[in-house]
Parts: C-alpha cells; structure tokens; sequence
C-alpha cells in the first residue's frame, strides 16, 4: 500500500489486509473452536454494517 495512513479507520483496514489469512479471533460454536482470519471477520463486520 502506497498510499499514506490518514486516519485510525485506514490504518486498521491496511492491517487487515496485510494480514488477511491469519487468525483473527477463535470463537467456541458447537462444542469446537472456530478459527476466524481476518479476512471473514471483515466481510462479516461489512455485512452487518450495511444499512
């Protein structure tokens, strides 16, 4: 990414980007830990942001 940093908001997208395959976040769903990476976590976040 080339671009400069402005805010807080691009700085957090610019990291998920970087490091989009790796392990955001587990969350326990049926008994079993679930790993999240990034890149589903953004697309959820997305998702339910949309008005």
């Amino acid at each position: 990414m080339n671009e400069q940093i402005q805010n807080l908001n691009q700085a957090l997208l610019a990291a998920m980007d970087t490091y989009a395959e790796r392990i955001c976040l587990q969350v326990k769903w049926r008994g079993r830990y679930q790993n999240i990476p990034y890149r589903l976590f953004l697309a959820k976040v997305n998702r339910t942001c949309r008005p």
